[in-house]
């Protein structure tokens, strides 16, 4: 009965989907596609069983999303059915969601992506209503050849186009961003074929529905760490949905049963932005309604510690090292790794820091360990006592201590008071206060001897005549200094009188004595001036009107300003000879006096005078206004009538017109006011002094101003003088001059570290004994400078030795330091034959009983012929512990040496003949052995038959006798 009433609530929407709006068109420049095709690769895609009934209720479904929604009164009637609907099997639910939902693929598609095209496809999402593009509407794309699925959504006209290769497709909607609006899409599944070559365009169209379903308080974006788990689930995710009714209005929420997953891409293990799609579906109508969700999985937080080291005066004196993890997680820097043992330096256990554990967070820490230098015994500083020639005017003296320790020379016990000098205050020693060091330094003081007062030096000032005329003056000073009455301070500018050039005294220069001296200045007496007679032009108001003229003369001469020269005729102007002066003609006198000529002026119209209003670029910012006058007539734009008020702006008291007041003439004239646009505080410019490592050597310095003004970063006050630094020229900043504006800027000056005078390193040449086989070299630098003390230079050819290649020094390349290096070369001596060693066998009479033996090796090397096998045993011998060689140990040389045994010859054995013998017809023969037990001839000894022949002998005659006795 349950499939009976499916089937027929398929036709029902079939034959109503037949009545509205074609939910799916294509539009192809080659080729369409029918019903049977796609209703074939429909059942391709979306029914997995062979079942009959199976299949049958696939097919249904598949219809069902294939017919358009409708909003009319048949489908509000039909509503009356839902509840009936209720009663559908959740499976068939499932079942869509299974097949809908994909491989994980990217959110969005690069379509320029290499693969081999054969193909394009275009396809343009439409609102059912307004035929209106539809931006953000989800489609998946899968290939029925490769199964491989491809997420795909439309731009502002919404279309998307790709590249495909030639085959089927199947093409299933599967959201839309805008779900606000309450859009359902009409169709959730097409198939089409694209031929080779082929340009296939397709229209799919969404609906603008109301009545039906929509999301509501559900989220837009979510957020999830990389590596965790996402749980893609309605409740999980916080998803609502509800009816509308044709008003718009909610009528009802809707259950979970009825909002369901339906699509999603999301990797976890892979940070970038995804997205997750609903779907919520009223199945009596085939309405689907979609919320997508944008899922961005952010990356791993890393968190960072930097533990620095820094000596006593907080510079670095290791590389500092970086720890990371992730944030939240704990630290540790406290072992050994961090906790460092740094050569020449103590840690300082009273300062480790606190914060050595602790937790990785957002922001990067820092863990300072403070070392203190280990002390090194310095060169010592000398304090010299010298004259000013040189010489020593009293004992030297020794100040100790440790390279890096302070010291002072500047005090009383070393700034000595030396009897009948005086110290040069004007050349103390700059060195008087400094560091320890590793080289040897001396302050020098200089002392002055004291002066001896010398007889006065008087200058004198008198007229032609011998009268003084000025009071004399004295020049004081010591025996033996020079003096100088040249100068201003004595040849003096006397009221009345000039020196006589042509009578300079001879001796103006020279040296005190102890004899009193005079210097005298001759003087003539000068003719008195008269003041000056000033002729002056004005009109009838007293303005002057032309440039005076000046008369001069001596006390008593007359003038005459009646002439043509000074009555002068001035274009515009008449002479009023009504009001000529009464002292046109006179006598010149102590007085000043003036002559003044009026002048009527003649009437003429003149030329315009505009003043303009302008900012500091010239640009116009006031209406200009015009004064108008007669040539010659005077005019005023000094006033507040034209010296306006102008808001925003701030007249410029700099740049005041010269010509704001003048007088009319036939040229149109401009008096220009200059504003300045009132200041805007600017951002700050900032001066920062850095080492070429980047950190800060000194602190930094701000400059303020407002936009728009300039400033100078490269002035002293700038580029500071920093001790221990030098300001490296050629990477000055190129913004050390500039502008102020509304952004901060940096100003950056880089420093060099000035070099450090560092322990030599000092290269050895010795044997493989140790001994030295040439005399060692020395390799002088700076501290932090590199050396290579394996160039040929260090690396020597030896006469007689050869440089040994498996003992290279490790450290023949390095960098200087303040502690002394060596760097050793070990050398093995070149072999050279010597002559050789003889060890001779000889009896008490000098007589040889062995053959000799030969030892050879090379000179220098040593031999040792006091062993087993030059020490023989010989048979019938004993070896003379008495005699032994001295020279049986030795050293091989040029010279041939012997080393001779002396061995003593042992008891012959005797043949007892007594009577006692008939009774033991056994003849005994007995000899003495030596102590050394006989033995086999040891390798390169020679044996010999001699003793054997002798026994046999010895044996053969003793048998013989005693047979010849018995018979």
């Amino acid at each position: 009965m349950k499939k009976k009433f499916k089937h027929i609530m398929s036709l029902i929407i079939l034959l109503s989907a037949a009545v509205v709006t074609p939910a799916f068109q294509v539009m192809a420049e080659s080729e369409g596609f029918s019903d049977s095709q796609q209703l074939e690769q429909d059942e391709k895609i979306a029914t997995p069983s062979n079942d009959t009934n199976d299949s049958t209720e696939a097919d249904n479904a598949a219809m069902t999303s294939m017919t358009s929604s409708s909003v009319d009164a048949k489908n509000e009637q039909t509503q009356v059915n839902s509840d009936n609907e209720k009663n559908i099997s959740e499976s068939d639910i499932k079942e869509d969601s299974a097949v809908s939902t994909v491989d994980k693929v990217p959110s969005s598609v690069n379509t320029s992506a290499a693969r081999v095209v054969n193909g394009q496809l275009t396809v343009q999402v439409l609102d059912g209503n307004s035929n209106q593009p539809i931006q953000g509407a989800y489609f998946t794309l899968t290939s029925s050849t490769s199964g491989e699925v491809t997420l795909l959504v439309t731009d502002s006209s919404g279309k998307v186009t790709i590249q495909l290769p030639s085959g089927g497709y199947f093409i299933k909607q599967v959201g839309t961003t805008n779900q606000r609006q309450n859009y359902a899409f009409t169709s959730v599944g097409n198939s089409i074929t694209l031929q080779p070559g082929e340009t296939k365009t397709l229209e799919l169209y969404e609906r603008l529905i109301t009545g039906e379903y929509a999301f509501g308080n559900s989220p837009d974006t979510i957020h999830i760490p990389v590596n965790s788990t996402f749980d893609f689930s309605t409740k999980a995710l916080g998803i609502e949905a509800f009816k509308l009714n044709f008003s718009g209005n909610i009528e009802k929420s809707i259950s979970d049963s009825q909002i369901y997953p339906y699509y999603t891409n999301v990797d976890p293990s892979n940070p970038g932005s995804y997205v997750a799609i609903f779907m919520a579906r009223q199945a009596s109508y085939s309405v689907n309604t979609t919320h997508v969700v944008n899922v961005i999985v952010d990356p791993e937080q890393i968190g960072e510690v930097n533990v620095r080291y820094l000596d006593g005066q907080g510079q670095e004196i290791h590389e500092m090292q970086t720890l990371t993890g992730t944030i939240g997680e704990p630290y540790d820097v406290s072992n050994e790794e961090y906790k460092l043992t740094i050569d020449g330096y103590t840690l300082d256990e009273t300062k480790l820091p606190e914060n050595s554990k602790g937790i990785l967070g957002e922001t990067a820490q820092t863990v300072t360990y403070v070392y203190t230098k280990n002390p090194v015994p310095a060169a010592d500083v000398t304090v010299e006592y010298v004259d000013t020639e040189g010489k020593e005017v009293h004992p030297s003296q020794t100040i100790s201590g440790n390279v890096g320790d302070p010291y002072d020379a500047s005090t009383e016990q070393y700034q000595l008071k030396i009897e009948g000098y005086t110290l040069d205050e004007t050349k103390l020693p700059e060195n008087g206060i400094g560091v320890f060091g590793e080289t040897v330094q001396t302050v020098t003081y200089v002392y002055t001897k004291n002066p001896v007062p010398a007889a006065d030096i008087t200058v004198e000032y008198i007229d032609t005549e011998g009268n003084e005329i000025h009071a004399s003056q004295t020049i004081s000073g010591n025996v033996g200094n020079p003096y100088d009455a040249s100068t201003e301070n004595y040849q003096l500018t006397i009221d009345g009188y000039t020196l006589d050039e042509s009578q300079l005294p001879e001796n103006t220069t020279g040296v005190f004595g102890e004899t009193v001296q005079t210097v005298t200045y001759v003087y003539t007496k000068n003719p008195v001036p008269a003041a000056d007679v000033t002729i002056e032009y004005v009109d009838t108001e007293g303005n002057e009107i032309h440039a005076s003229q000046t008369i001069s003369g001596n006390v008593g001469e007359s003038y005459d300003a009646s002439v043509e020269k000074y009555q002068v005729k001035i274009e515009g102007y008449t002479l009023d000879e009504t009001k000529l002066p009464e002292n046109g003609i006179g006598v010149f006198s102590d007085t000043a006096q003036t002559v003044t000529y009026i002048y009527i002026k003649n009437p003429i119209p003149a030329a315009d005078i505009t003043v303009k209003y302008v900012d500091t670029e010239g640009n116009e910012i006031h209406d200009s206004r015009t004064i108008s006058g007669s040539i010659g007539d005077s005019y005023d734009a000094s006033t507040h009538q034209y010296k306006v008020t102008i808001e925003g702006y701030t007249l410029d008291e700099t740049q005041l017109p010269e010509n704001s007041k003048g007088i009319f003439s036939e040229t149109a004239e401009t008096v220009a006011y200059i504003y300045i646009k009132n200041p805007v505080p600017a951002a700050d410019v900032t001066v920062e002094y850095v080492d070429t490592e980047g950190k800060e050597i000194h602190s930094s310095q701000t400059i303020s101003g407002n936009v728009g003004d300039p400033y100078d970063a490269s002035t002293e006050k700038y580029q500071l003088i920093i001790d221990g630094y030098t300001l490296d020229q050629s990477q000055l900043p190129e913004n050390n001059k500039g502008v102020f504006g509304e952004t901060a800027q940096t100003v950056t000056y880089i420093y060099t570290k000035n070099p450090v005078p560092a322990a030599d390193v000092t290269v050895e040449y010795v044997d493989t004994e140790g001994k030295e086989v040439h005399p060692s070299q020395r390799i002088s630098g700076n501290v932090g400078e590199s050396y290579d003390a394996s160039t040929e230079k260090y690396q020597l050819t030896i006469e007689g030795y050869t440089l040994e290649q498996s003992q290279l020094p490790e450290n023949n390349k390095g960098v200087f330091g303040e502690t002394a290096q060596t760097v050793t070369y070990i050398y093995t001596k070149n072999s050279v034959p010597a002559a050789d060693i003889t060890v001779e066998y000889v009896d008490t009479e000098g007589k040889e009983i062995h053959p000799p033996q030969r030892i050879s090796g090379n000179v220098g090397d040593s031999y040792d012929a006091s062993t087993e096998k030059y020490q023989l045993t010989i048979e019938g011998y004993t070896l003379d512990g008495s005699q032994l060689p001295q020279n049986a140990k030795g050293t091989f040389g040029k010279q041939e040496a012997t080393v001779t045994y002396v061995y003593t010859k042992e008891n012959v054995a005797t043949v007892d003949s007594s009577d006692k013998k008939e009774k033991d017809p056994t003849a005994t023969v007995t000899s003495k052995k030596s102590n050394s037990a006989q033995r086999l001839p040891q390798t390169d000894e020679q044996g010999t038959l001699f003793p054997f022949v002798v026994g046999l002998c010895f044996v053969a005659t003793a048998s013989w006798l005693y047979f010849r006795k018995r018979k």
